[in-house]
């Protein structure tokens, strides 16, 4: 297992964190890495560069994906592992960097080595949170 990303920060004058009820839903989105970040970074400069050829040529819709998201075959190894950990993941974004994910708080801090907490940030909305880095299969990082 291999821990990804960090622990997101709790906002300031939310309540103290508890832990969350372990059968409440919980969709969350596992979100991937591009197929080739340093060509995604040069297209972006590019794009808003006023002397490049290719300044406010922006792409049409569905041409993301095929050129900058995760290569099929990686989409494929994520879901397949997230179903192996028991968890339910939908279909991929149209730009091929998140897979939607339904499961229950349980589930996840099973599959993903965390415990998930409960807390109300200062606008009244009730939100969700893991303790630490969610831990992945190092086949999938």
């Amino acid at each position: 297992m291999a821990a990804v990303g960090e622990a997101p920060p709790i906002p300031p004058g939310s309540t103290t964190p508890r832990p969350a009820a372990l059968g409440t839903p919980l969709p969350l989105d596992v979100v991937l890495a591009p197929k080739d970040p340093s060509m995604l970074a040069s297209f972006i400069d590019e794009l808003y560069d006023p002397t490049s050829a290719e300044y406010d040529h922006f792409l049409a819709p569905g041409h993301f994906g095929p050129m900058f998201g995760a290569a099929e075959s990686t989409i494929d190894n994520v879901s397949a592992t997230l179903s192996s950990l028991g968890l339910r993941p939908g279909q991929v974004s149209t730009n091929d960097l998140s897979i939607p994910v339904s499961t229950t708080v349980v589930a996840a801090e099973s599959a993903f080595g965390v415990h998930i907490y409960r807390y109300r940030l200062p606008s009244g909305r009730v939100a969700y949170a893991n303790s630490a880095a969610p831990e992945v299969p190092a086949s999938i990082v």
